[in-house]
């Protein structure tokens, strides 16, 4: 954090951070209570990071910022990780089969052999077409699939072995995620666990960590000990959620960290890919912007002011979630334990409280015409210019004497406003006729949004100067910016 940011910052509790940097301080002071309050569950942490600033850190219910917080299945995401590193490395390629990359088992053996030509792209996909339920039946039950993968002497096998399912769709399985571990055991040489170790934590600066299962009895209390001594990429993994944090800065700047790659841009441009989503499965019928990636979820959150983000997620069961939102640039880390927990969460926060307060991003989807309603039947055309990071707007409206004026504003994007450096006053032109019309310099403006359907257009010109606040008038708030390709 720089000196600047923590000069505008306070504790509370000793262990929440406010800063005034990217959201007002007043705004964090309002969640920080209703986290307190449990307003949106049990919530054990929440990590903000806007543009590379820690904006809010808040730790609930005896928790602090040393403490390993268990994963759960956000354990995939960095399993997934793992393998983009796998790959730029040389040692696998996502298009083989399971067969090639785990050669100990018999393929030939019927049991085996319907499962043999399943690639590493279809597991990270979820799409690998074996039979597995997770979800009927609760984490204690012997007849959940993930339970009795668990209590099996090679989990591996016992994935594989499964039949097929009717159709090769979107199935959700831990079980398969966990076959990455098997894969870079035979690919690498060394457990998941040491690898990790070497190409994450170390390079990201972790140092501490562990691996065990979650259970009823809680920490201390779940299994640790793992077949073939692999610890599972599909669960389990335990972080500090600053370190948590640390894996969504990875991917946020394309796969660089501290000037080093260890994720090649394209892995990342794969794994936030949507291959499966309500058009192609089931499982997201209803959901509108809702899908699955490498080992990652989409979602497109609308915010309480309409406007539409774009993220994608890792998320655990009992609401752990490291949530990245590219355009922007937000990362957010929770974790809790919402196992038996149903009411709102940490993305209802989001959407009501923290995607609402952030600057606006500057971008086309703010383009439309937007006018005040108290001096109706004039106002501006906006039009912004992403790839050339300019904008242009036409301002319709009258001289003191009643008399109809049409301005032309030109102008940059300089971080969340939009700055014209010229106001010209369209004058002498003819309908349809010469001479050309004349575009004297008469101002300049300062055009900012605090939400896609109200800005305020601060202007020093031949008419005057003032604030103009306007209202959006065409143009939507859900302007589609997602890459291509549970709400609460």
């Amino acid at each position: 954090m720089n000196s600047a940011c923590a000069r505008n910052c306070c504790w509370l509790a000793a262990v929440t951070l406010l800063c005034t940097r990217g959201v007002d301080a007043q705004d964090y002071t309002a969640i920080d209570a209703d986290l307190r309050a449990g307003t949106y569950g049990p919530v054990n942490s929440l990590l903000l990071q806007h543009r590379g600033e820690m904006v809010y850190e808040g730790y609930f219910r005896g928790s602090d910022s040393d403490d390993l917080q268990l994963l759960n299945s956000v354990t995939k995401s960095i399993g997934a990780t793992l393998i983009g590193i796998a790959e730029r490395r040389g040692l696998l390629r996502t298009d083989e089969s399971i067969a090639s990359l785990l050669p100990q088992y018999h393929w030939q053996a019927p049991a085996l052999a319907a499962n043999a030509g399943i690639s590493l792209d279809a597991i990270l996909r979820m799409r690998h077409g074996i039979t597995w339920d997770e979800f009927t039946f609760g984490f204690t039950d012997p007849r959940n699939s993930a339970v009795q993968m668990f209590a099996s002497g090679d989990w591996y096998l016992n994935v594989l072995t499964r039949p097929r399912s009717a159709s090769v769709g979107f199935t959700y399985s831990t079980g398969v995620s966990t076959l990455m571990s098997g894969v870079l055991r035979q690919r690498a040489g060394q457990s998941p666990q040491q690898l990790f170790a070497q190409w994450l934590a170390q390079p990201l600066g972790i140092e501490h960590w562990d691996w065990e299962l979650w259970s009823p009895q809680g920490p201390g209390s779940g299994q640790r000990s793992f077949p073939f001594d692999d610890a599972p990429l599909g669960v389990g993994l335990w972080l500090r959620p600053r370190d948590l944090l640390k894996v969504g800065e990875l991917y946020l700047h394309d796969g660089r960290h501290a000037g080093q790659r260890l994720l090649d841009a394209e892995w990342i441009a794969r794994s936030w890919t949507t291959y499966s989503d309500a058009s192609s499965d089931a499982y997201f019928a209803g959901a509108e912007d809702f899908g699955y990636g490498q080992q990652w979820w989409f979602r497109a959150m609308i915010a309480a002011d309409g406007e539409r983000h774009a993220c994608w997620y890792a998320n655990g069961a009992g609401r752990q979630y490291l949530i990245v939102c590219p355009d922007d640039e937000l990362i957010v880390v929770s974790t809790g334990d919402s196992y038996s927990y149903s009411g709102p969460g940490v993305l209802t926060l989001l959407r009501e409280q923290v995607l609402p307060a952030l600057p606006r991003r500057i971008s086309a989807a703010l383009n439309g015409s937007y006018y005040e309603p108290a001096s109706d039947g004039q106002g501006l055309q906006i039009e912004i210019f992403d790839a050339q990071q300019r904008a242009i707007a036409y301002w319709y409206t009258y001289n003191a004497s009643g008399e109809p004026r049409w301005y032309v504003l030109l102008g940059r994007i300089v971080d969340d406003e939009v700055q014209f450096e010229q106001i010209l006053r369209a004058q002498g032109g003819r309908f349809r006729a010469g001479p050309a019309a004349q575009l004297p310099l008469v101002g300049n403006a300062r055009l900012t949004w605090q939400s896609c359907t109200q800005a305020r257009l601060d202007y020093d010109f031949d008419q005057g100067s003032g604030s103009y606040p306007l209202q959006r008038l065409t143009g939507s708030c859900a302007a589609d910016h997602s890459p291509s390709a549970s709400t609460r």
